[in-house]
């Protein structure tokens, strides 16, 4: 049977399935999977027209390291403000070495992929530095003061 959309997220989160049940236990999927930086996803039942089609572009994919009884996690996040990608590894930000975002990223270990609705002229905005948790928001300024480099700003780590 099909399934269909009959309204679209604004940020669209997928979860890709990286354990499966074999031969009564569980083990973790570890197969290469395809993906995509622009997503086409069609609203409502066929037949679909252009109207009803909605473009997503990847911004984040959280990743997991390790198997089940263990492992790490660590995250890929595009910037909004300057369009570059940053890896966040523990209290580790650097800048992601891959920038070409028009093939599709080959992951073993992409298990969350998060995409925003593309729209016409606009950027996208998930949070303010004034709305942020007081924690958070002296977090990112210990960050910043502690790491003297131009490469990441309060602005990246806030809009990614």
């Amino acid at each position: 049977s099909y399934h269909y959309f009959k309204e679209l997220p604004r940020v669209l989160v997928i979860h890709l399935k990286r354990y499966e049940i074999c031969m009564g236990r569980l083990q973790k999927i570890c197969r290469t999977v395809s993906v995509p930086y622009l997503l086409t996803v069609p609203r409502g039942s066929p037949p679909h027209n252009s109207r009803d089609l909605v473009d997503y572009e990847l911004f984040a994919l959280c990743h997991h390291y390790g198997g089940l009884g263990g492992g790490h996690y660590t995250a890929e996040i595009k910037s909004f403000d300057n369009g570059h990608w940053y890896i966040f590894n523990d209290e580790q930000v650097t800048t992601s070495l891959s920038e070409n975002t028009t093939e599709n990223k080959a992951s073993e270990t992409a298990y969350l992929l998060m995409y925003h609705r593309k729209q016409q002229g606009t950027t996208p905005r998930f949070s303010e530095m004034d709305k942020l948790p007081q924690e958070i928001q002296t977090r990112i300024d210990e960050y910043c003061e502690n790491h003297h480099t131009e490469s990441v700003k309060k602005q990246h780590v806030i809009s990614s």
